[in-house]
């Protein structure tokens, strides 16, 4: 929808980084545009967050396992907090190193949301092919009935598509 609102690409073009958030201004009105741009960026900062979230208490049961360098001290729960806040401190600073390095930041993510498509993908697959065998017989509570194999093979399709369109220089 952002881009089928661009009325002049070239000065769209000229806007560079801020193109997403002046298009939104110029078709939306400042009040109405800059409302949404607060929607966006809440719903990024939410996004981060949980990921930080998740990121830091696998830091932790990995340090807790021994799995880490400087497991000692990276599982070490608050107790005041009840949390694993050094975990949760070296990853938000880990994560400020990683985003002050914008090229290596962009290919981090990126690398990474291919691993989040992967990850989705690989049960998906697993499930296709034990459907095109014949081994998988029982389904859960809850499914998609006779259009999960469908629906299974177009979310691989989309699983391929957005890995590739990731792969492709900013």
């Amino acid at each position: 929808i952002i881009l089928l609102s661009i009325t002049d690409l070239n000065e769209a073009a000229g806007w560079g980084d801020n193109a997403f958030t002046e298009v939104l201004r110029s078709r939306l009105g400042p009040g109405l545009g800059n409302t949404l741009i607060g929607l966006v960026l809440g719903a990024m900062w939410l996004c981060g967050l949980s990921s930080l979230t998740s990121a830091s208490r696998m830091i932790y049961a990995f340090a807790r396992d021994g799995g880490l360098p400087f497991s000692k001290q990276l599982s070490r729960v608050s107790p005041t907090y009840r949390t694993p806040s050094n975990a949760i401190w070296a990853l938000v600073a880990f994560a400020l190193l990683l985003a002050l390095q914008i090229d290596l930041y962009s290919a981090v993510v990126a690398v990474a949301v291919i691993a989040l498509y992967v990850s989705y993908g690989l049960p998906i697959a697993a499930g296709l092919y034990a459907r095109a065998k014949g081994t998988w017989h029982t389904r859960g509570p809850w499914n998609l009935g006779h259009l999960s194999t469908v629906i299974g093979a177009i979310a691989m399709l989309w699983i391929i598509f957005i890995s590739a369109v990731l792969v492709l220089p900013p």
